[in-house]
């Protein structure tokens, strides 16, 4: 039971951090939302590629007045989100 305690944390850990990172996006005038992960910047397996392309990628889009979804106040995600 124990090492079934210690195991699953670790392969939580190991898990996540194969996880590719994903950079949301919004340009905060017309509520438009563009993503850079893996997928959009097609990185290679090497992760300090990959890291280089989603740097890149997020650079590209904020040059263009886009601001990350997390830096985001609640006032102004509020105020972007689609209307139902």
């Amino acid at each position: 039971m124990i090492g079934i305690r210690l195991t699953l944390p670790a392969l939580l850990v190991f898990l996540s951090s194969c996880t590719p990172p994903v950079v949301m996006l919004v340009n905060p005038k017309n509520g438009d939302v563009r993503r850079c992960s893996v997928a959009e910047t097609g990185a290679g397996p090497h992760q300090f590629a990959t890291e280089t392309r989603i740097k890149a990628c997020v650079h590209q889009w904020k040059s263009l007045g886009y601001v990350e979804t997390e830096s985001l106040s609640p006032e102004e995600r509020a105020r972007i989100a689609p209307k139902p």
